[in-house]
């Protein structure tokens, strides 16, 4: 199987737990803790884990909780999932790392968004903008084999893709547990200990928590994290990624009736907690719908 990762600051592969695939990492030392747990980052100065859940705006979060580290540019810079920086979890030795997981002191929180936007946006970037890069397939390469139906997909498979619809049908057939990270369930990575969830759309609710912590509210560029399109695409769902005009869609575009009804039942558990946080927002359903997804939980 493709490694997503080539080099670190390690010289041998360690094999990771990682959901739906083997992952090959090259850091000096591990613990071997298991996913998600050996990805959170830590942030000892004030006392927090964050987990980051792919497709929640994690690039951009990550990057703004290692500022809030206080470690030196020079480790802060480097790539946290190759190099033993201190600042995963999965870094440190694992009689400590299962301290600080035990450890009421410290706050753990994770940022969840709107699972119908979230699976627009991993479809538009993993099989629509970017379906040709190497990284990439290491996410996408399963469920091209199998709506294919080639044991190993070509370049041809790739740039063909699939359709939003084809995505849809095929997650969910799957154990939520088989499922590449940027679209299993956010729920699975809650499992095992509690969190402060915060929603993706209203980062404002984590500026209110950093500050209590004595930290400063996220920093950074704020405009990309959520999607805000309003361009709508007739029957986007059914099209091949060649197909659609651009990748600036409205998530309404991707969902016909069919589609919202596999998602909700699919994803009832997500679709639960972002409904606790808050009132829903953007894509509209009616209230039977919200009462269809919490009677899967």
């Amino acid at each position: 199987m493709q490694d997503l990762y080539t080099s670190g600051d390690g010289t041998e592969a360690i094999i990771a737990d990682y959901p739906g695939a083997k992952l090959a990492i090259y850091k000096k030392h591990f613990n071997h803790l298991p996913w998600p747990l050996w990805q959170m980052v830590v942030l000892k100065k004030i006392r927090i884990l964050y987990n980051p859940i792919a497709k929640c705006g994690s690039s951009f979060l990550r990057q703004a909780m290692v500022a809030l580290s206080g470690m030196p540019e020079s480790v802060t810079q480097l790539p946290l999932d190759t190099y033993c920086t201190g600042l995963q979890l999965g870094d440190l030795p694992l009689e400590e790392a299962q301290a600080i997981l035990h450890d009421p002191g410290f706050l753990r929180i994770a940022v969840i968004r709107d699972p119908f936007d979230r699976l627009v946006s991993a479809y538009l970037e993993k099989f629509v903008l970017n379906r040709m890069d190497v990284g990439n397939r290491f996410h996408t390469r399963a469920v091209i084999s199998a709506i294919r139906g080639h044991a190993q997909p070509d370049e041809a498979d790739f740039h063909r893709s699939i359709s939003f619809a084809e995505f849809v049908d095929y997650l969910v057939t799957q154990p939520p547990e088989t499922l590449d990270p940027h679209w299993c369930p956010q729920a699975l990575y809650l499992k095992g200990t509690r969190f402060q969830l915060f929603r993706l759309d209203r980062l404002d609710a984590l500026d209110r928590t950093l500050i209590e912590r004595g930290a400063a509210p996220v920093q950074g560029d704020r405009r990309n994290v959520t999607r805000q399109t309003a361009i709508e695409i007739p029957d986007a769902h059914r099209r091949a990624p060649d197909s659609l005009p651009h990748a600036d869609i409205a998530t309404e575009s991707f969902y016909d009736e069919s589609l919202r009804r596999k998602v909700e039942a699919y994803y009832s558990l997500d679709l639960t907690l972002i409904d606790t946080l808050a009132p829903p927002s953007g894509l509209s359903f009616s209230s039977d719908a919200w009462s269809r997804a919490r009677a899967h939980v």
